[in-house]
């Protein structure tokens, strides 16, 4: 399994059942490894210049060039992980 850095947002929510009672329960939220994702991706769609270059790849790859930006984007988050990870 790809180390994706544990939960971004874990948090405790309340919930109301169906017996009136309130539960605890725990959300892990996102991933960091699709947070960093997340950020990412918006930084490359917002610089042209990027996306020029993604659409070059895409084209010479023959894939799709949103599959090329979100590829590119797990790329950068991975090795922010690995980044973490090192001294």
């Amino acid at each position: 399994m790809k180390q994706d850095g544990g939960s971004a947002f874990p948090h405790e929510k309340l919930t109301a059942h169906e017996d009136g009672n309130m539960r605890k329960s725990f959300d892990t939220g996102m991933s960091l490894r699709d947070y960093f994702a997340a950020k990412v991706i918006t930084s490359l769609i917002a610089d042209s210049s990027a996306l020029e270059a993604i659409k070059q790849a895409a084209k010479a790859s023959g894939k799709d060039g949103m599959r090329v930006t979100a590829d590119v984007a797990y790329a950068y988050a991975d090795a922010m992980l690995k980044a973490r990870d090192e001294p």
